[in-house]
């Protein structure tokens, strides 16, 4: 199983695919007195951990500096504001829980859930079996091996671009394929219409997408389908 298909599974997991990111506070243990945040659950000493871990391999940019220096709920809201940064801190857990279990996705996501510092050695299939987090990413990952995948932008956060015509568009899309299927893809990219290169470039980046469907023309057909429901949404 790849990164994007693992945490498109968390998300699901952890938020109702994003729908609900208000999550309970923790009564004991490490994390005692504070709550997960966003769409992947993240512990806020957790979101400290990789921060650090980016200040260790050189990759300490402006965004990490002003986490680094954050209280729990201010990286809270400055994750819900920038979906980039949430998705880029959940990809550099989700490398090493897939590392560190050598690729068996049910003990990272064991990890994910008990802690992503633990030893694939020390998790057996007993304690799998036992986990109801690990019961649900199975019957999701059954459930979703029969469908399609849904996209993982909130469209409601887009900036509306002008047309030559005079319209807007929240979405223009294009579809490639992958090993995962046929994806549907943004051709707007932060508020600016680029080029079939540059939005492949982007979702690769990212893993930000419209959804990932069986086939080719099922998400041509997805893809008018949003446009319409978009055009329907503003009105032009």
């Amino acid at each position: 199983m790849d990164k994007q298909k693992f945490l498109e599974l968390i998300r699901q997991i952890e938020s109702s695919g994003g729908k609900n990111v208000e999550h309970r506070t923790m009564a004991s243990g490490l994390h005692k007195g504070q709550s997960a945040m966003g769409e992947y659950g993240i512990m806020p000493k957790t979101a400290q951990e990789f921060v650090n871990r980016r200040k260790m391999r050189g990759q300490f940019g402006p965004d990490e500096a002003l986490m680094a220096q954050m209280k729990p709920g201010q990286l809270k809201q400055f994750l819900a504001d920038q979906d980039r940064v949430e998705q880029n801190l959940a990809g550099d857990i989700a490398d090493r829980v897939l590392r560190r279990s050598k690729g068996d996705e049910d003990k990272a996501a064991y990890m994910w859930n008990m802690g992503h510092n633990k030893a694939a050695s020390s998790i057996d299939d007993q304690k799998l079996n036992q986990s109801n987090y690990v019961k649900k990413f199975r019957k999701l990952k059954n459930t979703l091996s029969q469908k399609t995948i849904p996209g993982n932008i909130d469209l409601t956060k887009r900036p509306k671009v002008q047309n030559e015509d005079g319209s807007y568009s929240t979405v223009r899309t294009m579809t490639i394929t992958t090993d995962q299927g046929a994806v549907n893809i943004p051709t707007v990219v932060n508020g600016k219409v680029v080029s079939e290169k540059e939005a492949i470039d982007h979702y690769r980046k990212t893993g930000e997408h419209l959804g990932i469907y069986k086939s080719v023309d099922e998400a041509v057909k997805e893809a008018e389908k949003l446009h319409d429901e978009q055009a329907q949404f503003y009105g032009k």
